[in-house]
């Protein structure tokens, strides 16, 4: 039997909610109520530039030359993937800057205008954290994203937060199932999905099924 869209509509909203809020609530509306599956980039700022991703950490909570760097590395293939006629800058060349530069990692549109970028994309990353407690893995982290674009004086174009992503959003694994390096490598790719699809049209269907492929 077919349900009427009213009815169907209804079933639906609880469902959205339960995977990631707002966004996800609204691409499956989308995605039945347009019968699209795309859901549309909400920055196109840095199709056909030259961008530099940094990525700057909470020192105090974990090792700042490992995640961060992590993070940086993941945004900035999925970004030369995804995003058309992007010029991704290579991470080691913002390293080395950054190295030869003694950068106090405050200013991310003095990184740009160094290594003569266009767009900036700034992630803060805060309380990064791979345990829920001594026998499970649950990674936690939040974010703040900023998109300077050093063609108008450093101007910023773009922001968003990312106040408290959990991978796997329900439940953990244990710690005899992998180690700390296997499973920071993986949180630090779901991450990094979660920010970089802001700058590109991704399948709704992405949405589902994370926790489940931790498992695979």
């Amino acid at each position: 039997m077919r349900l009427p869209r009213r009815s169907f509509l209804s079933l639906l909203v609880p469902l959205a909610l339960s995977q990631s809020g707002c966004v996800g609530l609204t691409a499956q509306l989308l995605y039945v109520i347009k019968g699209d599956p795309q859901i549309p980039a909400e920055f196109e700022g840095l199709e056909g530039k030259r961008v530099a991703v940094v990525c700057v950490a909470n020192t105090s909570n974990y090792d700042p030359n490992s995640a961060s760097t992590q993070l940086a590395h993941a945004v900035s293939g999925l970004l030369r993937k995804k995003v058309k006629k992007i010029n991704v800058m290579r991470p080691d060349q913002i390293n080395n800057w950054i190295d030869n530069n003694n950068w106090n990692q405050v200013d991310f549109r003095e990184v740009g205008k160094g290594v003569n970028a266009e767009m900036v994309v700034g992630i803060d990353l805060e309380g990064f954290v791979l345990h829920e407690d001594a026998t499970l893995y649950k990674g936690r982290a939040s974010a703040t994203v900023r998109v300077f674009d050093i063609t108008r004086r450093g101007e910023k174009v773009y922001s968003f937060s990312v106040p408290n992503f959990t991978f796997p959003s329900n439940g953990g694994q244990h710690v005899t199932d992998t180690t700390d390096r296997q499973f920071q490598a993986r949180f630090v790719v779901e991450l990094a999905n979660h920010i970089a699809r802001h700058f590109y049209a991704y399948d709704v269907k992405e949405d589902f099924g994370r926790d489940a492929t931790l498992l695979q």
